[in-house]
């Protein structure tokens, strides 16, 4: 069964569940750990947090576990949607910020690997515009 179907046939809001019950056990979660986190203060690091919850019969959420190094495997078919757009989502609020021009380089000149046509380095070409980055 989809996430659609169910919530359909359940006649439950999860969004709604999900934004005033989870968020705010969330946040309490971040706040009581905010010391413990990044104690090095160091620049453009993330971590990636896994939060597991169950919800009763008369929908409240329980918090179960927090993990600092949560699964990322795939088994299922709403994991293979879900996993890979949040790992886009947490690159877009991190990397996105350091570097915002999203570039594929590739080399100019396939043959010359070590030096470019001149005996200069290699050029990085952005192929949206296909000029020399």
């Amino acid at each position: 069964m989809s996430y659609n179907d169910a919530q359909t046939q359940s006649g439950i809001d999860f969004y709604k569940l999900m934004n005033e019950e989870m968020l705010p056990i969330i946040e309490m979660t971040l706040m009581a750990a905010r010391l413990k986190m990044n104690k090095n203060n160091r620049r453009f690091c993330f971590e990636l947090f896994g939060y597991d919850f169950m919800i009763d019969a008369v929908l409240r959420p329980w918090l179960i576990e927090v993990n600092t190094n949560p699964c990322l495997e795939e088994p299922c078919s709403l994991l293979r949607q879900i996993i890979p757009r949040m790992i886009d989502d947490a690159f877009k609020l991190t990397l996105d910020c350091v570097y915002p021009k999203a570039v594929n380089p590739t080399f100019v000149n396939n043959q010359a690997k070590d030096q470019g046509e001149n005996g200069d380095e290699p050029q990085l070409v952005d192929r949206a515009e296909s000029e020399p980055v």
